[in-house]
């Protein structure tokens, strides 16, 4: 065996654990990275959702530890911030929190997490470890997208009485993220792709 090669120093270091723990290692580790990146951000004057890096990490979730894995771990996250714990971007927690501007998009995560490894688990070719990833990605986005607008919508409208249309809703709620969810789909594509080949 090549000492050389990171797939086979991976594969010595993983021979003999237990597939189960190995999950639960996984499921944790993306536990951890969506709760830590969701204190990365950036306030927006104009919106009351941040600029987060967890998409990043709740696409690679989903590709990493497949479809049911993935949104276990996004579903854990959400259950830790329902029960008080501080992994959500904002500072509170609880119900409360879930059901205030946000909470469409952690309910997002979690749908995402599960189509996105979905969508990500076909590999047919060179070509289909760039291009299916790049479809789930942009598939993942768009639900987070659509699930934290649709609940904004609601927020706003029902709950505080504003008059947001559908045009300001996604203009505060979609489209100052667009660029940024951009750079972090392409992101995650290349660590996958890159992850993909050092274990082949």
């Amino acid at each position: 065996m090549n000492r050389n090669n990171p797939s086979a120093i991976a594969i010595t270091l993983t021979k003999g654990i237990p597939s189960s723990i190995l999950k639960i290692a996984g499921v944790t580790t993306f536990v951890i990275l969506t709760s830590v990146s969701a204190k990365v951000k950036i306030p927006l004057p104009f919106t009351p959702v941040p600029i987060t890096l967890q998409v990043f990490f709740v696409l690679l979730s989903g590709s990493v530890l497949g479809s049911s894995l993935g949104a276990l771990s996004q579903g854990i996250y959400v259950f830790l911030g329902l029960i008080g714990l501080p992994v959500w971007a904002g500072e509170g927690s609880g119900w409360r929190y879930l059901l205030g501007s946000t909470g469409g998009y952690l309910v997002g995560f979690i749908v995402a997490a599960y189509v996105v490894g979905i969508l990500t688990s076909k590999r047919d070719s060179k070509i289909g470890n760039i291009f299916f990833p790049l479809v789930g990605y942009g598939v993942g986005v768009i639900l987070i997208y659509g699930l934290g607008c649709l609940w904004l919508a609601i927020w706003a409208n029902l709950f505080n009485g504003l008059s947001w249309n559908v045009a300001t809703v996604v203009q505060k709620g979609a489209l100052p993220f667009i660029a940024a969810d951009t750079l972090k789909a392409f992101a995650a594509v290349l660590v996958l792709w890159m992850g993909r080949r050092i274990r082949n």
